[in-house]
């Protein structure tokens, strides 16, 4: 995984609810989730249609947690907060893929923290900084 290939693990689908001023609204079906994401360009998708692609945040800090479960809070509009298990690590580009729940998430941990610091398997919560991004593959 680098900053420019996605692996299929990066990879989250949903449902493209609505696309206005740079901004999607992405759901997952069965469940409440409607997460508000900033895109760089709007998607080939019309409303209601699948889309696929990454989720991508900047975490305010990173933290290994013993126990909890997999959620971005809040289930709908932008995502401030993520919990969930570490499925992929890439060190090169200092990058964390977090199963979120509904979700996976690529998470670029704290300027202050590096990729290299967790692994694979653990749980991991984090406070997510405004301009969580989508990006259609």
């Amino acid at each position: 995984m680098s900053e420019s290939a996605t692996s299929s693990v990066t990879i989250s689908e949903g449902v493209l609810r609505a696309c206005e001023g740079g901004t999607i609204t992405l759901a997952k079906p069965g469940t409440d989730y409607a997460l508000e994401l900033v895109v760089g360009e709007a998607p080939s998708a019309r409303l209601g249609e699948k889309i696929r692609g990454e989720i991508r945040v900047n975490a305010a800090r990173m933290d290994v947690i013993e126990t909890g479960g997999k959620y971005i809070e809040p289930v709908a509009g932008p995502p401030r907060r993520v919990a969930g298990r570490i499925v992929e690590i890439d060190s090169r580009v200092n990058l964390v893929v977090v199963d979120a729940g509904p979700f996976n998430v690529v998470c670029t941990p704290h300027e202050l923290q590096k990729a290299t610091r967790f692994q694979v398997d653990q749980m991991v919560t984090m406070g997510v900084k405004p301009g969580a991004t989508f990006k259609s593959i």
